[in-house]
């Protein structure tokens, strides 16, 4: 039995807690769990998904993101700008493979990066103290903003297009020329990178485990409605801004950091927060996006997790190989550092690491069990514990795989911060 067992077999009625090792003792890597029949998990338009696993889209769906991914594209003006974008058009030909404007796209980031190189300084206002590498904010003559950026794409990206279209390599001598950064102090740093949001759909699900800790019963049905949840954990890059505009409280970076390669720093999610940190980003996007971010509930971080699966894991009862960032996940990162964001196979509902990697803060505080928990998927904020403590949720890089299991809840006080604690944002649909 693990140690989390052996305490609860001795002391009824102690839920998880800091004071317990997570995953100690845990050697099996699968948890059977006695409500994992399919009966058990009602969702309400689920995304439907083709033989290859991708979720279906229209061409719409396609235009509208890759529209997007062009302008983030003309607006980028580092290094790490070109790489983050080049990014997402990878993630995006993944999902539309026969895509050749997204290919062209790939290619002209590729072409930036090629020139800038990895000398990336951040403005001369001074540098944040961070691992992060340093930016530099360069304006190239293909950067262009307004109607000057709607020409570019029109004589720029689509003679391109057609181009490839009608020949499976375009000749090197045809090739649009390398992009060649100017340096101009007058240009502004990015100062918001927009979450990439997945709706979730409404749906009904158990929450909990009939044959674990007490703090995850008594199993529970929970219909929620649809939301949206961030399809990764919050990044360092996305984090450096609010810090750089000085939004939020600068944060010891982990240890582990100077293992990492300087331009793959920002992909990680940002650790080290509680939940006054976390409340500060929330605010500072909010403020800059118009939008209202917040944290999920519980309700709705579990029902994310499970995307439809009553077992451990959305992929079964079994941890399985490389299949998350754990200790004992068979990852290159296991006990060592976080991972990038998106290392694994997203769940069907197209949200990455929501096992492992980080744990993940939620809105509700701490109860010792569901006992009258709200039925509607939102956030438990009465009858709270008396030491203000709350829920972390998914497990961590640093721990076994039996917490990472989709109803592992472990209790934290607001004001912990460590290096394996993150977070992601949710949103209410409209």
């Amino acid at each position: 039995r693990s140690l989390v067992q052996h305490l609860q077999s001795n002391t009824p009625g102690t839920p998880t807690t800091e004071n317990v090792p997570d995953g100690a003792g845990d050697n099996t890597g699968s948890i059977s769990e006695t409500n994992s029949v399919s009966e058990n998990v009602v969702v309400i338009d689920k995304p439907q998904r083709s033989k290859n696993n991708q979720l279906s889209s229209s061409d719409n769906d396609e235009s509208e993101h890759l529209t997007l991914l062009r302008k983030e594209l003309l607006a980028a003006k580092s290094g790490f700008d070109y790489k983050k974008v080049k990014y997402k058009l990878e993630k995006h030909l993944a999902d539309f493979p026969n895509s050749i404007e997204a290919q062209v796209l790939v290619d002209k980031a590729e072409q930036a990066l090629g020139t800038l190189g990895s000398e990336d300084r951040r403005p001369k206002s001074g540098p944040a103290k961070s691992g992060l590498p340093q930016f530099q904010w360069l304006r190239g003559h293909s950067v262009l903003v307004g109607a000057a950026g709607a020409i570019a794409v029109a004589v720029g990206i689509f003679p391109l297009i057609a181009q490839k279209a009608n020949e499976s390599v375009i000749p090197a001598a045809e090739q649009a020329g390398p992009i060649k950064p100017q340096i101009d102090n007058s240009v502004k740093p990015a100062d918001y990178i927009a979450p990439d949001m997945v709706q979730i759909p409404a749906g009904a699900f158990m929450m909990g485990s009939r044959n674990e800790a007490r703090d995850e019963r008594p199993v529970h049905k929970v219909t929620v409605p649809a939301f949206e949840l961030a399809r990764n954990e919050l990044t360092w890059a996305e984090w450096q801004l609010c810090e750089d505009d000085a939004g939020c409280n600068k944060i010891e970076r982990p240890a582990y950091f100077d293992q990492i390669d300087a331009m793959e720093q920002p992909e990680h999610p940002v650790v080290n927060v509680d939940i006054e940190s976390v409340d500060e980003y929330i605010k500072w996007a909010n403020g800059k996006a118009g939008h209202t971010y917040r944290l999920p509930s519980e309700a709705e971080w579990e029902y994310a997790a499970r995307a439809g699966s009553g077992d451990a894991y959305s992929w079964g009862d079994a941890i399985g190989d490389n299949r998350a960032n754990c200790r004992g996940c068979g990852s290159k990162w296991d006990n060592q550092s976080t991972a990038p964001v998106g290392s694994f196979a997203e769940n069907p509902f197209g949200l990455n690491d929501m096992h492992g990697n980080v744990r993940e803060w939620v809105a509700d505080c701490w109860h010792d069990s569901y006992l009258g928990a709200p039925e509607d998927g939102s956030a438990w904020v009465e009858s709270c514990s008396e030491d203000n403590s709350r829920s972390l949720r998914g497990g961590s890089w640093s721990v076994g795989a039996v917490s990472l299991r989709s109803a592992f809840r472990l209790r934290k006080l607001v004001d912990n911060a460590n290096d394996g604690v993150g977070f992601r944002l949710a949103r209410t649909l409209p």
